[in-house]
């Protein structure tokens, strides 16, 4: 009987250590949930970065993270930061392709919203910068809706 008590005990023990050090699916999404965060977030730049900013923190660590930024061009052409703009723009290719959303109708709104993000960057740079921003703007966007994939 001792020995079953402290068998059990340890058991208990285990079971109680295991349920706090043990990762749990609390916060966990459905895919028909991370779909409605999606849309929200291609409609709205601010809602991006407010989810960027909290990446680390349901439901938004349910999402793909990973990023090259502006892949083989330049993050900050000119002086001008397009980092945000392509992290934004990695972000929604791949997960509307990981939560079974990607389409060319969508492809095509995300290389928008691309360009658009690119665009108020470059609404906020010198004068004399301006021109050659959009201009990089007009290309960066260019390239990912032709070879984009």
């Amino acid at each position: 009987m001792r020995i079953a008590r402290r068998v059990f005990g340890l058991a208990l023990a285990v079971v109680s250590v295991a349920g706090v050090v043990a990762p749990t699916t609390a916060g966990a999404i459905t895919t028909s949930e991370k779909q409605v965060i999606l849309y929200k977030e291609l409609g709205s730049q601010p809602y991006f970065v407010d989810m960027y900013n909290h990446r680390t923190v349901a439901p938004n660590n349910s999402f793909i993270w990973t990023t090259d930024l502006c892949s083989w061009s330049p993050d900050k052409p000119l002086g001008v930061d397009f980092s945000m703009p392509c992290r934004r723009h990695d972000f929604n290719y791949r997960n509307f392709k990981a939560n079974a959303i990607w389409n060319a109708t969508n492809k095509g709104k995300i290389d928008s919203a691309f360009l658009g993000d690119m665009k108020a960057v470059c609404a906020k740079a010198s004068w004399y910068k301006k021109p050659t921003c959009y201009a990089s703007a007009e290309t960066y966007y260019a390239f990912v809706k032709r070879l984009g994939t």
